[in-house]
């Protein structure tokens, strides 16, 4: 399995780390404009991780977006996340495409776009609640 990732921060970390764990780890591309970012990824990492401007389209075609069987857009910039979800899913045919979202209004837009949406502030609430309400 191909994954690419846009966006190298605490989620793209944690996503990494959690593929990584997987019995059989897929490939995977991870983009961010910070090198600080990408320096802290697992160092059991071993995909390919590069510093770009993810607003730059050419920088889907340098992750190899072609490839890939899952694309994760989980930048801070939702509009970003859109734009490069509608690319990935129309013009490059990603077969599954999920993007990181917290603006409720927003996820309607995605949602329209047929755009699986994951709002990472709504799933840590109902873990916590489930923990917190947990005998």
């Amino acid at each position: 399995m191909n994954i690419v990732i846009i966006g190298c921060g605490s989620l793209g970390r944690h996503l990494v780390k959690a593929f990584l764990d997987l019995e059989s780890p897929p490939y995977i591309v991870i983009v961010d404009r910070s090198q600080e970012a990408l320096k802290l990824l697992p160092v059991e990492f071993k995909g390919f991780g590069f510093v770009r401007d993810a607003s730059e389209l050419s920088v889907l075609e340098e992750a190899k977006i072609e490839r890939a069987d899952v694309a994760l857009m989980i930048t801070n910039d939702e509009n970003l996340n859109l734009m490069l979800a509608q690319v990935a899913k129309e013009i490059y045919k990603v077969p599954k495409v999920i993007a990181r979202v917290i603006d409720e209004d927003k996820k309607k837009s995605f949602e329209f776009f047929g755009i699986t949406t994951i709002n990472p502030m709504e799933l840590a609430a109902r873990e916590m609640v489930g923990y917190a309400v947990k005998e």
